[in-house]
């Protein structure tokens, strides 16, 4: 997704559900992130997405490393989640942050 088209949806996102920006832009963007994550998992439920485990994750990165796990999840998919693990690297996926990705990763799979 464009960095455009991103900010958009994000935009359209906050406005639907009324969230007033705050004075600190990364918690802005934080915000809106978990607002995305939380309306497109609402979408999944709809749509009977099948949900996403922590296992199918963890079985990525074994086999392809973080090079898998950046293709692994597409920003215009709705996907269907139940754990806090999932939602976190979900989280950190759209925010590209792959270090902390790999962390949680790592610190979940010991």
């Amino acid at each position: 997704m464009e960095e455009q088209e991103f900010e958009n949806e994000l935009n359209y996102l906050l406005d639907l559900y009324e969230i007033e920006p705050i004075e600190k832009p990364k918690k802005t963007r934080d915000e809106a992130i978990h607002v995305l994550l939380t309306f497109k998992k609402k979408e999944a439920i709809k749509l009977k997405k099948k949900i996403i485990e922590d296992k199918y994750i963890i079985n990525e990165y074994n086999k392809k490393g973080m090079e898998g796990i950046k293709k692994l999840f597409n920003r215009n998919v709705c996907y269907l989640y139940n754990t806090d693990f999932v939602y976190n690297v979900l989280f950190y996926h759209y925010k590209n942050n792959w270090e902390i990705v790999e962390k949680i990763i790592k610190d979940y799979d010991k």
